[in-house]
């Protein structure tokens, strides 16, 4: 794979026969459904696949960062490029100027979005950027089909990130993620899980034996006035004082066997990778985010009704898989 400090001017000189871009958006969890659409995508093409990340720096939260780029995805090959100008503090202090360049940034030729793809008519061919979030398992599920020894890697892990890895592997502790920060800050887009659910899904998940509770959060503060009953329930505490990054925290969560998760995409991505290790894994049925999925809480995982405080089981999604897969390789001829 090309160093970031090569990747575009070797990109440059790669035909647009044997390429197609995808631009990454938004934090880790958003760059994986983004990624895994153009890995799908590239897959089916028989093309490279160049992940772009000049767009991050537009969305929600301007201090985003390439996450995808500290993790290795098993044998799965796939090339960075980085932005080549350096904009974001302009980008940062002017309403204007984020504007315009989102505008130049979409208006381009051969740029194509989400509503364009989801036309019946629209064929996939190289040579072609894609921008949008592809919010849909179908992405990952169908790559995976060719793909099944795939598993997440840490590139350059740290010690405490190591440690904490064997420990993790020795006592198989129940983890839970706990999604707190931001939005506690943003209550009009999003919602604070109730204590209850993840109380009730310790209960579900230790119905056998008493198995360790490791709890991964942005602060343990948070925890403690938000989940005081959990907080007294962990056993481990990870947070950012562990020194651990954020992929060093997903890829801590989606190597555990028992893992409860929160209403984020990063957290629902650990429980992807978790189940295809034979996780037992428990989410939130009702996302309570505005503007979100409440069917990114697939029907194969456990899923928690918050209304009416019950686990609903997992089910089977074959005609639903079947029937995608047939749209998607239409898309190709």
């Amino acid at each position: 794979m090309p160093t970031s400090s090569s990747a575009f001017n070797w990109i440059k000189r790669l035909p647009k026969k044997d390429f197609i871009i995808v631009r990454i958006v938004g934090g880790l969890g958003n760059q994986l459904f983004t990624l895994f659409f153009g890995l799908a995508v590239s897959t089916a093409l028989g093309s490279k696949l160049i992940v772009d990340d000049k767009l991050i720096v537009f969305g929600s939260n301007s201090d985003r960062k390439i996450e995808i780029v500290n993790l290795k995805f098993g044998n799965t090959k796939f090339f960075f490029k980085k932005k080549f100008f350096q904009l974001k503090i302009l980008i940062k202090r002017s309403l204007i100027s984020r504007k315009i360049f989102w505008h130049i940034f979409h208006v381009q030729r051969n740029i194509v979005d989400e509503k364009t793809v989801a036309d019946a008519n629209f064929k996939f061919r190289t040579g072609l950027t894609f921008t949008g979030y592809y919010q849909d398992w179908f992405y990952a599920d169908i790559f995976y089909e060719k793909n099944r020894n795939m598993s997440v890697e840490v590139l350059n892990p740290s010690a405490g990130y190591n440690k904490l890895r064997l420990e993790l592997r020795k006592i198989r502790p129940i983890c839970l993620h706990v999604r707190l920060g931001d939005y506690l800050n943003f209550p009009e887009i999003y919602s604070v899980l109730p204590e209850y659910y993840y109380l009730d899904a310790l209960n579900y998940l230790n119905s056998s034996e008493r198995l360790p509770v490791w709890v991964f959060t942005e602060s343990k503060s948070e925890l403690t006035t938000h989940y005081p009953n959990l907080f007294a329930l962990a056993d481990k505490i990870v947070d950012r004082s562990f020194g651990t990054t954020d992929s060093e925290s997903f890829a801590l969560l989606q190597e555990s066997q028992s893992i409860v998760v929160s209403n984020s995409t990063y957290s629902l991505w650990a429980a992807w990778f978790a189940e295809k290790n034979g996780a037992k894994v428990v989410v939130p049925l009702q996302m309570g985010v505005k503007g979100g999925q409440d069917d990114l809480a697939s029907a194969r995982w456990d899923r928690y009704d918050l209304i009416r405080k019950e686990i609903v089981p997992k089910s089977s999604q074959d005609d639903s898989y079947t029937l995608k897969k047939r749209e998607f390789e239409s898309k190709f001829s």
